[in-house]
């Protein structure tokens, strides 16, 4: 059984602002003056800055899985659509009747090999994946450190306010 104060603590945190980057002062003014204290830890600017930080590193992370994604479906994908080339290449073969298709076929066939190849390659030697989950590392690191910097405050809260340690979680 949760305690009114509690109750109230969850309503507050689900009524704040939850899309978009990491702003602090922007959930801040968003409070209820009831979290007061919350408000002004917010405002602080070690957490500002750490907040500011946890968004660089996240969209560094974003932008380094989108290249990841990007490399590795061009590589399966045109893998993909050179052997089902193939399979119809055969299919033609039989008929002497389409060799110029047979041939604009085979030399797609080969484009789409090589793209493939290509980006295997690339996945191989610059290794977007293990880029990709040291920066998303980095990323929750620092929300690690705004975790500890909110929770190392020991703010008061006033008379009519909600106690910050249950605000802060």
């Amino acid at each position: 059984m949760t305690s009114a104060i509690t109750e109230e603590a969850i309503r507050i945190i689900n009524a704040a602002p939850s899309h978009g980057p990491l702003q602090p002062a922007q959930y801040a003014k968003a409070l209820p003056p009831r979290a007061a204290a919350l408000a002004l830890l917010l405002k602080n600017e070690k957490i500002a800055k750490a907040a500011e930080d946890y968004s660089e590193a996240d969209a560094s992370a974003g932008y380094a899985q989108e290249r990841f994604k990007r490399l590795g479906w061009t590589a399966a994908y045109s893998g993909f659509l050179a052997a089902f080339l193939g399979g119809v290449l055969l299919y033609l073969g039989s008929d002497p009747s389409t060799q110029s298709m047979r041939t604009n076929l085979g030399l797609l066939q080969s484009i789409l090999l090589g793209v493939s190849l290509f980006c295997a390659f690339l996945l191989f030697l610059l290794k977007p994946y293990r880029e990709w989950r040291v920066q998303r590392g980095d990323a929750e690191v620092r929300r690690l450190q705004i975790f500890a910097l909110m929770m190392s405050d020991q703010g008061t809260a006033g008379e009519n306010e909600v106690p910050l340690p249950c605000l802060s979680l």
